[in-house]
């Protein structure tokens, strides 16, 4: 691996430097995967997205307002087309498609370490769901009162 140079190394103190700069959506996005940059980054601390992980965040953001759009397609589908063997083709292509959108935002998002897998390891996430169980399943039980 070849050494780092002075000019390197001293843009990466720069960036390290900057911790509450979050980043600002790329030009190239529309305005709702903009929005959608604004919403992930919000929600992480302020150094989480470094240069090299802005790429896979654009392409998340353009792949959430794909899904959407692909979704609003299944929502106002036709079922009645579906008894066609064109409709019924038409509407499987849209949610192989779908499906295959889905995929990739859930692989981004895992890369980017947004999604609960990413962040917790295998026993962390075991209690964590117990915990969470057991705090639903104490609020459903009857108040204990004194009298008796």
């Amino acid at each position: 691996m070849p050494r780092k140079t002075a000019e390197a190394l001293a843009t990466l103190a720069v960036v390290e430097r900057m911790p509450d700069d979050r980043p600002a959506p790329p030009e190239q996005l529309s305005e709702a995967e903009a929005e959608h940059w604004r919403l992930i980054v919000r929600q992480m601390p302020s150094s989480w997205f470094t240069l090299e992980t802005q790429p896979l965040l654009a392409s998340l953001c353009s792949q959430v307002v794909t899904s959407q759009a692909l979704e609003e397609r299944l929502r106002g589908f036709d079922k009645g087309l579906l008894k066609t063997t064109k409709g019924l083709d038409e509407y499987s292509q849209i949610v192989r498609l779908h499906l295959q959108v889905v995929t990739v935002v859930a692989r981004l998002a895992t890369k980017l370490r947004l999604t609960p897998q990413s962040r917790y390891d295998t026993i962390a996430a075991s209690r964590a769901t117990r915990n969470a169980a057991k705090q639903v399943s104490d609020s459903w039980q009857a108040p204990k009162t004194g009298a008796g």
